[in-house]
């Protein structure tokens, strides 16, 4: 079982409350210390792994835009045929599955890393 005050110094290190003037002359043990410093690195490591999973989508969007756009350009000068399509229905159906599955995965390990059960 936990002790509310180390529960009490993670809390506000995560939510980056300062705690009561009394409390500020206390210091922490170390147990607390080791805390406050796991509670920071899961803080900072989930936004990093959001940051990155921005970011890739993002150039994957951009990538996608691109192909698209080389697309309506083969098909306006007629190179290819409206059924010879780089980016079809399929194509968008595909990333719009491979999307939501990436997004549930890193939600998940995220939540089991972040919010992991004690013992």
């Amino acid at each position: 079982m936990t002790d509310p005050q180390e529960s009490r110094f993670v809390s506000d290190a995560l939510t980056g409350a300062t705690p009561p003037v009394e409390e500020l002359d206390a210091t922490p043990s170390v147990s607390d210390q080791v805390l406050l410093s796991d509670a920071q690195t899961r803080k900072v490591l989930s936004r990093q792994i959001m940051n990155m999973f921005v970011i890739v989508n993002g150039f994957t969007l951009v990538l996608l835009a691109g192909l698209v756009l080389l697309d309506q350009y083969d098909l306006a000068v007629r190179l290819v045929k409206p059924g010879d399509r780089l980016v079809g229905e399929q194509v968008l159906i595909a990333l719009l599955g491979a999307t939501t599955v990436q997004l549930g995965t890193i939600a998940v390990i995220m939540a089991r890393y972040v919010f992991k059960a004690p013992g």
